[in-house]
């Protein structure tokens, strides 16, 4: 069974989401402000005919969100830094009749700091996690109905 949770992001703070698959341990953690993520997966090795943990985390780098005006949304957490030539190209994008703009952005993560190059990330980007839980009163175990004491 799966569990979605908040967490608090291991590089940035900010609100990262966890899925947990309890049975299998299968775990994945991203964080759609600073592009952090944690992949842990079950894998199957043939030649030796046994079943592996392969656990791969990637420091994030910024994220790009591009919501087109049909309702589709693509979101690009960054594993590495973007080149200018990069970052051009999603200008170009950004500024297509294609996307909603209002609903798009391009923000860039280094040294602890974070950086807007194009759009309005959602006024939850901005929140630490600490914040977040306080303002939309996030409690996980409120969530599965059982308060933790």
């Amino acid at each position: 069974m799966d569990f979605l949770l908040f967490k608090a992001c291991p590089q940035c703070g900010r609100v990262a989401v966890e899925d947990v698959d309890h049975l299998t341990n299968e775990k994945f953690v991203y964080c759609d402000c600073c592009g952090y993520n944690l992949i842990r997966e079950w894998k199957y090795h043939v030649k030796e005919g046994k079943h592996y943990v392969d656990e791969k985390e990637y420091k994030g780098y910024g994220v790009l969100v591009l919501t087109r005006r049909d309702g589709r949304v693509s979101e690009t957490l960054l594993n590495s830094p973007l080149s200018d030539k990069e970052i051009e190209k999603y200008k170009k994008l950004f500024t297509s009749k294609k996307i909603k703009r209002k609903k798009s952005y391009l923000v860039l993560y280094g040294d602890s700091k974070f950086v807007i190059i194009f759009g309005q990330p959602p006024e939850r980007f901005h929140l630490s996690f600490e914040e977040f839980k306080e303002k939309y009163d996030y409690d996980p175990y409120k969530v599965f109905g059982r308060n933790e004491e």
